[in-house]
């Protein structure tokens, strides 16, 4: 070997361990951002990066006032708004077992029948109990008697809670009769009325509105009412469920066909009654603040009933 070739060999040998030395002085950045180029404040290599700040979940919770009174909406602790309580508003129609249907009542916490109880309805509750009175049964005027789709009458109040808890029991739901102010709010006249005060002092209060609205006399089939000449109704004692117009909630016979049954007393010996009968033709009693009376345990041929359902307590 000449010494040319001893040199180039010798240079050479210096390249390569050059090279060697710039490789492993070389660091691999990890995959993502460079972490190691971040400031120490933010990324510490003998330290696990701080946890996430996580907000505190919003404590939303709802405390009742009086009956009757708006809910106070809170969150965390702190007055949010207030917001009317539940309404039947936002419950949804329903049909029973018998085939009836009930509809919510603005205003109160009850869906309603759209119909008077039937006689096949009764006729139902009195197959499925021994002992019911058989009163009903002997209902008729002038000989016409009734037929399975008219209102039941000659039931008492006493026969028509009896009836309602037999519906209860049977489908899992809270029936009753309904309150005199919600008898009020389906007749669209509530928002007139002190809930408050007694029917007795609300009686005939409300003057010129009656179920058909406010003229007189009334027009034509308004409904099963006594002898008006206006109104040519057909019916000379109970009709058919429904055979008349509606009122706005879609509820039939809020007046005539047959008294209604209400929860509330008249006085301490007597139960409400509301909506006048196929009898009945005085403007005094046709109007739908007219509050008729009667012992609870007396029946009559003007007498039947309807019932409502409570919302939320295994109804609508």
């Amino acid at each position: 070997m000449n010494r040319f070739t001893k040199i180039l060999l010798c240079l050479l040998a210096l390249l390569m361990a050059g090279f060697a030395v710039t490789r492993c002085g070389q660091r691999t950045r990890p995959n993502g951002p460079d972490r190691l180029n971040a400031p120490h404040s933010a990324y510490s290599a003998s330290a696990p990066p701080p946890p996430a700040v996580v907000p505190p979940r919003p404590q939303l919770s709802t405390k009742n006032n009086e009956p009757g009174t708006p809910q106070r909406v809170t969150l965390n602790d702190q007055p949010l708004a207030n917001i009317p309580q539940l309404s039947v508003t936002r419950a949804r129609s329903f049909t029973n077992s018998l085939g009836v249907k009930f509809v919510p009542v603005p205003g109160s916490n009850i869906l309603m029948s759209i119909w008077e109880t039937r006689v096949q309805d009764y006729a139902s509750y009195a197959a499925a109990n021994s002992g019911v009175d058989d009163a009903w049964k002997d209902a008729e005027f002038i000989g016409i008697k009734q037929g399975p789709d008219h209102p039941v009458v000659n039931v008492s109040w006493e026969d028509a809670r009896l009836f309602c808890q037999w519906l209860s029991k049977k489908e899992g739901k809270i029936y009753r009769l309904p309150a005199d102010h919600e008898w009020s709010l389906a007749a669209g006249i509530g928002n007139r009325e002190d809930p408050r005060a007694s029917p007795f002092s609300k009686d005939r209060e409300i003057k010129d509105v009656f179920p058909w609205g406010t003229q007189w006399p009334p027009p034509r089939y308004a409904g099963n009412y006594g002898s008006i000449p206006s109104i040519l109704d057909e019916h000379r004692f109970t009709s058919p469920v429904g055979s008349y117009a509606p009122g706005k909630l879609g509820i039939y016979d809020l007046g005539g066909n047959a008294y209604e049954w209400c929860e509330d007393e008249y006085s301490s010996s007597s139960r409400v009654l509301r909506g006048a009968s196929w009898l009945n033709f005085k403007p005094d009693d046709l109007l739908s603040s007219r509050r008729s009376l009667n012992d609870p345990s007396g029946r009559d041929i003007l007498n039947g009933f309807r019932v409502v359902v409570v919302v939320g307590a295994g109804g609508g």
